[in-house]
């Protein structure tokens, strides 16, 4: 048998070679840490020239897209779907991320998405545009998200984005078959009730989302359309902008308290007289 100074230089021979191992584990350990390092540099600067490259392209189409003529280009080609999912992705991802304030309109990444809304904004600005975003199921998907954005998009650091978004639902609601889809969306009335309750939005976002509601209230032919519509939007609310002294607040305000009561009276004399009208759209 062993002795136990046998026993003992054999545990250190043991602990001396692990000790070895060790020190090999730890140098492979600061090669792969050091190479985690440079990869996540390098990472980060790929990611910022794909944003400052996404600004930049963005921003020029965004510019190009003022163009009727490149609109109708652009709604002809097999790729205007992938682009509009491309906008409901990156704008989604955008919200989740900047919950509670959106970065600075000077960052590469508001300029990109700012340029995506905005190209939107200039596609439903033309006839053929605003057109394919209501009959193609991208678009109609997209004129979805934005109606649900409409609602949780912060403030003050939010509201350029919020302006190109009631821009262009704006330009969709011109469009005949646009509006009856916009009317049909409740959500839409929850963001621009939002927006007009708010004290601190600008002027100008109030008086984008009254035109925007004088739109769709213009011709309902929805009965259940027309009662959500009474619902979800305060009278106290509207007679709030009429006692406003900004007579487009006014004018806008008085529009959609006509526009509300005409549809009602239209679609009650239709039930007495036992005419047609629509349930719900």
């Amino acid at each position: 048998m062993p002795t136990l100074k046998e026993e003992l230089e054999e545990v250190k021979l043991k602990y001396t070679a692990l000790r070895e191992e060790w020190g090999l584990q730890q140098e492979h350990l600061g090669r792969l840490q050091s190479q985690i390092s440079v990869l996540h540099t390098q990472l980060q600067q790929q990611s910022a020239f794909c944003a400052s490259l996404g600004a930049i392209l963005g921003h020029l189409l965004w510019k190009a897209s003022r163009s009727a003529e490149i609109v109708e280009t652009l709604t002809a080609g097999n790729r205007i779907g992938d682009f509009f999912l491309i906008v409901v992705g990156t704008l989604t991802s955008f919200m989740d991320t900047y919950k509670q304030e959106i970065p600075s309109q000077n960052s590469d990444e508001s300029q990109f998405v700012m340029s995506l809304v905005g190209i939107v904004t200039n596609i439903a600005a033309a006839a053929e545009g605003r057109l394919f975003l209501i009959i193609d199921e991208h678009g109609k998907n997209l004129i979805r998200h934005f109606v649900k954005m409409l609602q949780y998009i912060p403030v003050p650091s939010g509201n350029c984005l919020k302006r190109l978004i009631f821009m262009s639902l704006y330009n969709i609601s011109i469009n005949n078959v646009g509006v009856i889809y916009l009317q049909g969306q409740p959500q839409l009335l929850t963001g621009i009730v939002k927006t007009l309750e708010d004290e601190t939005q600008p002027q100008e976002l109030h008086m984008m989302a009254l035109r925007l509601l004088q739109a769709i209230t213009w011709e309902v032919n929805c009965y259940a359309v027309l009662e959500n519509m009474a619902e979800t939007v305060p009278r106290k609310l509207l007679e709030k902008f009429l006692r406003s002294p900004n007579q487009e607040f006014n004018s806008a305000a008085t529009a959609i308290i006509n526009n509300i009561e005409r549809s009602r009276l239209k679609i009650q004399n239709l039930k007495d007289c036992g005419g047609k009208y629509e349930e719900c759209k």
